[in-house]
């Protein structure tokens, strides 16, 4: 009976359809209150089934995203927008008018050309053409020098940045930030470009870098409720979802390694506790990191090995370890790092006495 009387209660709108048959979860949206986006109630309950409402143009969807981005992407995130004059630099072709960065963690910003637009669009005919001439940006150093310069001028991130690091770090790490491998973030109304997933596909090696992400609006009681999906914090989870705003749990770094990495992780945190159990083994977003005051190494899981990034110099570190393989580390990603640094591959537990005695040297330093 109560569904039925919610049925008669739906506002009417000539551009509104009944979302009555999709899987929406309008918990994880957000009350619109004037331009402003406010994360819904947890115990949320809905009198009236919620009707999707269309945005009438692409400026209004862009105006959403512009003045909402920390409550969407994050409160480490930065949307830095395009000025006029910067644009003409580019030519006359396929200019972004904003760009996206993340320094949620900073050792492994990720830099986002932020694209805004109706489903509508014709996918051939506007889009494609569109996010090809993106790629061929991410390949010119000009373009790539022009992009570090304006974000380098945007009072937020230069703030946020010079909190974390000093003033003359700055260029370094916004240029390796862009360089790294820069993605598009696609905001869209709706799913209406049946083509893109086909591009994807077939494209894989560039159109991976594309993160698409829909918007919808809906109407429900006199109030306002949009929907992202997926949420930022899924878009490079390749379909492996995880809760927005919950940080990763050491369990789910090693849900899906083997038995083996298992043993190692295992075994290395057991001894390194036994000589100081104040130690942190902090989980992060991609890796958990050994901490007694500062980090001195970080673990980062695949389903065979582990690399172990440890604050040590790289010569010093391979006098120790002759039975396993060290990686050389670049001077930027080692400016990441915060110090002299390289990785570790570790496959097994032969000769793992190594590493722990490594650790144990950095932790009693």
């Amino acid at each position: 009976m109560k569904a039925k009387k919610a049925k008669q209660n739906l506002p009417s709108d000539s551009q509104a359809s009944t979302s009555e048959k999709q899987a929406i979860n309008f918990k994880q949206g957000y009350f619109l209150k004037g331009n402003t986006l406010e994360a819904l109630p947890s115990d949320l309950l809905l009198p009236v089934l919620p009707v999707e409402r269309k945005f009438k143009t692409a400026k209004e969807l862009e105006q959403l995203v512009l003045r909402n981005g920390k409550t969407l992407f994050g409160q480490q995130t930065f949307i830095v927008l395009m000025p006029k004059k910067t644009a003409a630099s580019f030519g006359k072709e396929s200019v972004p008018n904003s760009f996206l960065l993340d320094v949620g963690d900073l050792a492994r910003p990720k830099f986002y050309f932020l694209d805004i637009m109706l489903a509508k669009q014709s996918f051939f005919g506007y889009v494609f053409p569109r996010l090809t001439k993106f790629f061929s940006y991410f390949k010119s150093q000009e373009t790539i020098d022009k992009l570090c310069e304006l974000i380098s001028k945007d009072k937020e991130v230069r703030k946020e940045l010079l909190a974390k690091m000093k003033p003359a770090d700055i260029p370094l790490y916004l240029k390796a930030a862009v360089l790294g491998r820069p993605f598009i973030l696609l905001v869209m109304d709706g799913d209406g470009m049946k083509e893109l997933p086909e591009v994807m596909e077939t494209y894989s090696s560039t159109w991976q870098l594309v993160k698409p992400v829909l918007i919808r609006k809906y109407a429900s009681n006199g109030k306002t409720i949009c929907i992202m999906s997926p949420s930022f914090s899924e878009i490079h989870s390749n379909g492996k979802k995880r809760l927005a705003g919950i940080p990763l749990t050491e369990a789910d770094h090693l849900k899906d390694t083997s038995e083996n990495v298992r043993e190692i992780y295992n075994k290395v945190k057991a001894e390194l506790l036994k000589i100081n159990n104040q130690l942190q083994f902090n989980s992060q977003k991609y890796y958990i990191s050994l901490r007694k005051n500062k980090n001195l190494a970080f673990f980062h899981f695949s389903s065979k090995r582990i690399s172990l990034v440890v604050m040590n110099p790289e010569k010093d570190t391979k006098k120790q370890i002759k039975h396993h393989e060290v990686k050389t580390l670049t001077e930027k990603v080692q400016k990441f790092w915060n110090g002299p640094s390289c990785t570790i591959k570790i496959e097994n537990v032969q000769h793992l006495n190594e590493v722990i005695a490594l650790l144990k040297k950095l932790i009693t330093a």
